[in-house]
């Protein structure tokens, strides 16, 4: 088994263990593949001895070091969904694999999370205090200028 100790006397146990071949990749084409609050990150893993690989898969917001660890994947899993995200947010992933204890390989990989749909707007009582309007001599427009306030608020001066 590759786990970096050496089980049989010819070590056979931890030969042809260095090939380790990642390609890690976002599920760009997919429905849900990303949202405002998700990334589904994809991966090949090529191994003689995938079955007794280890995942670990992290995040870290782009441009920081708070690397948050996901979870452990066995190395026959081959796509994950990241969730709990911020809208309209880059994010850096790495996949790590590991044979045993021991860490064989690395990939990275960026995508930023999709904007996130505005909130419902308030209903907003709005009283209107005074009106004023003023025209220049010969001109083809005027200019109105409203008074509202809202109940609770300050004054507003509006130019419509």
């Amino acid at each position: 088994m590759c786990d970096g100790h050496i089980d049989c006397m010819d070590r056979t146990d931890e030969a042809d263990c260095g090939h380790v071949s990642l390609q890690l990749s976002v599920d760009r084409d997919g429905a849900w593949a990303i949202n405002s609050t998700s990334v589904t990150l994809v991966w090949y893993l090529e191994s003689s001895h995938s079955d007794q690989a280890k995942l670990s898969l992290s995040y870290a917001v782009a441009g920081t070091n708070h690397w948050t660890n996901v979870k452990t994947l066995s190395g026959n899993q081959s796509r994950c969904v990241v969730g709990g995200l911020h809208p309209f947010t880059t994010y850096n992933f790495t996949l790590k694999v590991a044979m045993g204890d021991v860490p064989v390989y690395q990939g990275y990989v960026s995508a930023k999370t999709t904007s996130a749909k505005p909130s419902p707007p308030r209903i907003i009582d709005v009283k209107q205090i005074d009106r004023k309007v003023s025209c220049d001599e010969g001109a083809l427009s005027c200019k109105s200028l409203i008074f509202l306030q809202i109940p609770g608020k300050s004054l507003l001066d509006c130019t419509a």
